[in-house]
């Protein structure tokens, strides 16, 4: 029952996608799936603020992109867990390989709010310095819980914007975004995973992305 439900959730979603893409004349995306890799450790210090830690990102390439195989985004840097459900706050320096094999240094900020009883909020803002492809990231998205039986999926909004100071096209975009969480604690509490599929109508090129992540949580 539960796979059935998992189903018809996710038939629903794409059949929602491709309605809105018709009507707004738009029927052609650019689909996407990347695996991505988080890790915190977060007991190095801790006082009434909350406790610090470090964390760190592996974003790997779109396995359906071809040539592609390169691509990957990689940051590290200090961690703040705050409040009494886990919200933190992560401030993030690494660099993103692209498919040309260009290294392009970021500095990444990544926050997870889960102050709200139901809501979760999470952004990410992204700065690529160097000149000839100087631009601003920004990833912003809220979602709350669907209980589906004793399953609990996750249904929400979410914005990608790339702003460029280098002469570029800015690119923007907002869509709905489904979360099904995958129950890796029941191997390791250390562990937690998700499938994330989200839609987004852009000002360039509509996409449909879907992100299989896997936290490693070390520490309290």
């Amino acid at each position: 029952m539960k796979k059935l439900h998992l189903c018809l959730g996710t038939m629903l979603f794409l059949a929602t996608v491709k309605a809105d893409a018709g009507e707004l004349g738009n029927t052609s995306f650019d689909f996407q799936f990347r695996s991505l890799f988080h890790i915190q450790y977060v007991d190095l210090h801790t006082n009434k603020l909350g406790s610090f830690g470090l964390a760190g990102w592996a974003i790997f390439s779109d396995v359906t992109a071809k040539n592609n195989e390169t691509a990957s985004f990689h940051v590290l840097g200090p961690l703040w867990q705050y409040g009494k459900k886990g919200s933190w706050f992560e401030v993030m320096g690494g660099l993103r390989r692209n498919e040309d094999g260009y290294n392009d240094p970021v500095v990444d900020l990544r926050l997870l709010d889960r102050t709200f009883s139901r809501i979760n909020l999470m952004a990410e803002l992204a700065y690529f310095p160097r000149e000839e492809r100087r631009r601003l990231y920004t990833w912003m998205a809220a979602d709350t819980p669907i209980p589906l039986g004793r399953y609990q999926m996750r249904l929400g909004i979410e914005s990608e914007n790339i702003f460029s100071y280098s002469g570029q096209r800015d690119s923007w975009g907002i869509g709905p975004r489904l979360v099904f969480p995958i129950p890796l604690q029941k191997i390791s509490p250390a562990l937690s995973s998700s499938l994330a599929v989200a839609y987004q109508h852009r000002n360039d090129q509509d996409f449909l992305r879907c992100y299989l992540g896997l936290t490693c949580k070390l520490g309290r």
